[in-house]
């Protein structure tokens, strides 16, 4: 009976598993398919949403309201306004 309990190893009632084919046996659990579904979904949705975020353009877009901004003329025609005063634009 010990050497029964020796050649065990402490697995009684469980068989070994080869390494290489844990992946396989790994796939067989609902727990490690949900697991890997989900994580395939939330990769590939991750990529979309990066990819979409990619097309925004920055600036100002067709139709939006300008907000109020300050300049300093630096040049250009003769306007009545001197060089170097700051301006604002509403």
């Amino acid at each position: 009976m010990q050497a029964d309990a020796d050649k065990s190893d402490g697995q009684i009632g469980r068989q070994r598993i080869p390494w290489n084919s844990i992946p396989f046996e790994l796939w067989r659990t609902w727990q490690m398919r949900l697991l890997l579904i989900s994580g395939t979904l939330l990769s590939a949705w991750m990529l979309v949403g990066a990819s979409a975020n990619a097309e925004l353009k920055s600036g100002l877009q067709v139709g939006e309201l300008v907000p109020p901004f300050k300049v300093i003329k630096k040049g250009g025609c003769d306007d009545g306004v001197a060089l170097d005063e700051s301006l604002c634009y509403r």
